[in-house]
């Protein structure tokens, strides 16, 4: 796996104190990511170069991304201090579009992002990846379709009418992820859901980790377990 890593703290400034790391995980190699869509219910989205989340403004169909992080690069005893998501607006509806916030929720029961051609009107039906009904088509059901996950956002932001970054940060999201480098299985990564789920015009798409660029990217900072080697040991 590759992985970007810098510094953050200076040892020979602060030689009684932990080193603080930073982890940047982006592309293929350390995430995945997939789209389902409720007027596609056994179609997967995971191999296009975008996914999508919101409706869509003729109200036809509504979107729902899901994203997951490899954390196995982060020492099970490390403590997480802060996250950042940087995601990518990679194209807005050209009439009838509406801003909204969208949230990160954690989901709750694994999946399988799959390699199903993704566009922004549905996917294609691939056996054993996950979709609108099922988190493994014709394996296993989602308890509810559209996902498993909680119902409190961890992190919510502004999508507006322009292509371009959007950022998510916040305490919900170092909770998410202490509590999956403490119980690694517990990673089922987040779901992108518009506070505005009914109102059509809210659909965006973005960069997924197969684009070229603006791919999703989180940034981790952290403190190793005491004892543990750091990034800033080697």
């Amino acid at each position: 796996m590759k992985y970007t890593v810098s510094l953050l703290a200076a040892a020979a400034l602060l030689p009684a104190v932990a080193i603080a790391d930073l982890l940047t995980l982006t592309g293929p190699a350390s995430a995945q990511d997939t789209a389902i869509f409720d007027d596609a219910p056994d179609s997967n989205g995971g191999a296009g170069t975008s996914v999508f989340s919101g409706r869509i403004r003729n109200g036809s169909g509504l979107r729902r991304a899901l994203f997951q992080f490899d954390l196995s690069a982060i020492d099970s005893g490390a403590t997480i201090t802060s996250a950042t998501l940087r995601l990518e607006i990679d194209r807005v509806p050209q009439t009838g579009s509406v801003n909204s916030d969208f949230g990160l929720h954690p989901i709750t029961a694994s999946w399988v992002p799959g390699t199903g051609a993704s566009t922004g009107g549905g996917g294609t039906v691939e056996n054993g990846s996950t979709s609108w009904n099922s988190r493994v088509h014709n394996s296993l059901a989602w308890t509810t379709g559209g996902g498993d996950f909680a119902t409190t956002a961890s992190a919510t932001t502004n999508f507006g009418g322009s292509i371009g970054p959007v950022v998510f940060i916040g305490a919900g999201m170092v909770a998410d992820l202490q509590d999956w480098i403490d119980n690694p299985g517990a990673n089922n990564g987040w779901i992108l859901i518009s506070t505005a789920e009914g109102t059509n015009g809210t659909a965006r798409s973005i960069a997924s980790a197969e684009a070229a660029s603006g791919r999703p990217v989180l940034e981790i900072e952290f403190t190793p377990q005491a004892g543990i080697p750091g990034w800033s040991d080697y």
